[in-house]
């Protein structure tokens, strides 16, 4: 590169002569020219000069000479990425903006906070210092930290993540990846399985929540119950629940173990659902066949006071108590 500078032959000679006199100080002139004229960093300079560069920075702040601004260009693309870091932002994430702008994230969950970086160190263009996560022992939590470059804070600024207004931004909505990274990171922040047979969601932000529910039934999540009560958006049903496993799901292990067992569970416990007509069946299996209700409960795979709580429900009578015991069937 410094071959290519016009005038070398003129710049060594002078930066010889600072050399025989001892590494004396460079002329302002001669310093200014190099570092704004020529385009010279200041590392450059001392390597011409046989100082190291701090002493440059020392010259040019005597002289009196500015700093060209170090500002790095990002080019921000709209991709999946920036989806999930959104979702996280409209949960437990913040963007501070200010003199010094960034993103910030406070999290019990080490494999969270690790996903937060890996995403946002590829939406901040920091492939090459890539932005990790620490634990605080005395907020007992993992925190990221990523300053924002100031060439894409109007990006971050033009949409609202505050608790009390955020709302999905619209390049979210260009597909059903970007949709799924966008909740799966809103999942992250506010969701949670709760072992009784439900997703939920939690915010106070009631239309924040209807657009995460319009989201929802755009990925078909249109089985069983799926609505907002209080600050949840509870999700309910066995296939909601797969469908939510396949396409959205969770980065934080104990998250994703939750929602298999639950899987699992409404397995065993929702076999009567293969049963088109529950309430024939269930007068087949009690009169025809002669079974018991503890019989029919194990068969279906539920326990015998739903059985009784079914027959009552549609009417079924019941076998007075001198009736013969039912045989089973082999």
């Amino acid at each position: 590169m410094l071959r290519e500078i016009e005038g070398l032959e003129e710049m060594m000679k002078a930066v010889e002569e600072v050399k025989v006199r001892g590494r004396a100080p460079l002329t302002r002139e001669f310093l200014n020219d190099l570092y704004w004229i020529r385009r010279l960093s200041t590392r450059e300079i001392a390597k011409m000069v046989g100082t190291n560069h701090t002493t440059i920075l020392k010259w040019m702040r005597e002289y009196g000479i500015p700093r060209r601004k170090r500002e790095r260009i990002v080019e921000l693309r709209t991709d999946e990425d920036l989806a999930y870091v959104f979702g996280v932002l409209c949960g437990d994430g913040s963007f501070i903006s200010g003199r010094s702008p960034h993103l910030r994230l406070k999290c019990a969950d080490k494999d969270f906070a690790e996903a937060f970086a890996r995403h946002a160190t590829k939406v901040l263009g920091r492939s090459h210092r890539p932005i990790k996560s620490h634990y605080s022992p005395k907020e007992g939590q993992y925190i990221v930290t990523a300053y924002v470059p100031k060439s894409i804070v109007p990006f971050f600024e033009r949409h609202p993540t505050k608790t009390h207004n955020w709302r999905v931004p619209s390049f979210v909505l260009k597909n059903d990846e970007m949709i799924a990274k966008f909740l799966r990171g809103f999942a992250d922040s506010e969701g949670t399985v709760i072992p009784h047979g439900r997703i939920a969601l939690y915010s106070s932000n009631r239309q924040g929540l209807e657009q995460v529910r319009a989201m929802l039934t755009k990925l078909g999540l249109v089985y069983g119950k799926v609505e907002i009560s209080g600050d949840a958006l509870n999700i309910c049903a066995k296939r909601n629940f797969k469908i939510f496993h396949e396409k959205i799901g969770f980065s934080i292990r104990r998250q994703r173990e939750r929602l298999l067992k639950s899987l699992e569970k409404y397995g065993r416990r929702r076999k009567w659902i293969e049963f088109h007509d529950l309430e024939r069946t269930l007068y087949n299996l009690y009169w025809e066949k002669g079974l018991s209700t503890r019989q029919i409960a194990r068969r279906i795979g539920v326990d015998g006071s739903s059985i009784c709580r079914w027959m009552k429900k549609f009417g079924i009578p019941r076998r007075p108590p001198t009736s013969l015991k039912a045989v089973v069937e082999p």
